[in-house]
């Protein structure tokens, strides 16, 4: 089967809107680039914006899903930008296949979620264009496209009052054709490293349906990567004795359920631990909470910088080195803390703590424990 040929989403869409434009931005907090950060390229990673995302919308009409590739096909090629966290020869042969098509309803207005089974590409990546979809199509009729949903997407979807939209399971092996697609730049990786107002403002919401009045458990917690084998640390078990025995309370978010990760991190005065997504929850901090990441020195990535900076969290970030690489594979490869820098990092945070004064939780529920 010949390959087919590629277009862009703008050339095909029926209409194109803006979710969000771009505007200057001053970001009002500290942003540390600590160890290994003396190199300029390193460095400009990091820095804090200048102005925050233009995210864009478009309606497609009479796209063909090829599921299995997650690429969306109009008029026999290939949408560009529906390319994303999918293996190359996915895409490379993303086909259109007519017999045994699953053709949906027309006067629906269908929105796509990729099924992500990762915390953070289902929150940062799906959850914003589909709240800014249901919440500006008034008296539109959607239905979610998605994969099979684990418990705690299910739990983010009924905290803003999505449990009842709409939803058909997509079935890997089946092709679909769709007569209307919401589509936004959410859902490509576009706005991954930008600064989204709009989408700070789904968090804002996500939190107020979520926060109780119970007190912090902690004032200081360490995120574990002890239920991830991606990018481990290999001393994370001597770093964890360390804070512990200095207050700090040891989360794995993971064994939590949603509500309980954002109760958690909004009322945290410091997160700090691995680069990984249980940190997405920084998204729920309080603006002035401090974030300090520890970032292995084979994978730079600003994704949580972005979100500390639209949240407006003070972030501090050091690398550590990489162990050696055997496989080739970055989600593979582990690294190693330096447990007296960090022990040195948190004894400033405390005192940075003890200096300023109280800050206010967000009012919310009465609390059911």
């Amino acid at each position: 089967m010949p390959t087919l040929a590629e277009t862009s989403i703008a050339t095909v869409a029926a209409r194109i809107g803006i979710i969000e434009q771009s505007v200057p931005w001053n970001a009002s907090v500290s942003s540390i680039l600590g160890r290994g950060f003396e190199r300029p390229d390193y460095a400009s990673l990091f820095h804090q914006r200048k102005v925050t995302a233009t995210v864009r919308r478009y309606r497609l009409e009479g796209v063909h899903l090829d599921t299995a590739a997650m690429t969306l096909i109009k008029d026999g090629k290939k949408i560009q930008e529906s390319n994303y966290l999918v293996p190359a020869e996915y895409y490379e042969n993303a086909c259109v296949i007519e017999d045994g098509i699953v053709r949906l309803d027309t006067g629906i207005h269908y929105t796509l979620a990729r099924a992500f089974d990762n915390y953070y590409h289902w929150l940062i990546q799906t959850i914003p264009g589909l709240d800014w979809t249901l919440r500006n199509l008034p008296g539109a009729e959607v239905t979610l496209l998605s994969g099979d949903l684990n418990r705690w997407q299910l739990e983010i979807l009924t905290l803003l009052g999505y449990d009842r939209l709409p939803r058909i399971t997509l079935n890997p092996s089946q092709h679909y054709a769709i007569p209307i697609l919401e589509f936004n730049e959410f859902q490509n990786g576009s706005t991954a490293f930008s600064v989204s107002r709009s989408a700070q403002d789904t968090f804002r919401r996500l939190a107020l349906a979520a926060l109780d009045s119970a007190p912090a458990q902690a004032d200081i917690i360490y995120v574990a990567r002890t239920d991830s084998k991606n990018r481990a640390a290999e001393n994370e078990a001597e770093v964890m004795k360390l804070l512990e025995a200095e207050g700090v309370q040891i989360v794995i978010p993971g064994q939590m359920s949603v509500a309980q990760q954002i109760n958690l991190f909004h009322k945290a005065d410091a997160v700090i631990g691995p680069h990984g997504a249980g940190m997405t929850n920084i998204v729920f901090c309080r603006p002035g909470t401090i974030f300090y990441e520890f970032m292995p020195a084979h994978y730079l990535n600003p994704c949580f910088t972005r979100l500390a900076e639209a949240a407006q969290l003070h972030y501090l970030v050091d690398l550590f080195d990489s162990s050696a690489d055997a496989s080739g594979d970055v989600h593979a490869r582990g690294f190693v803390l330096d447990p007296a820098l960090i022990l040195a990092r948190l004894r400033d945070i405390r005192r940075h703590l003890a200096s300023r004064p109280a800050r206010a939780v967000a009012a919310g529920q009465p609390s059911s424990h």
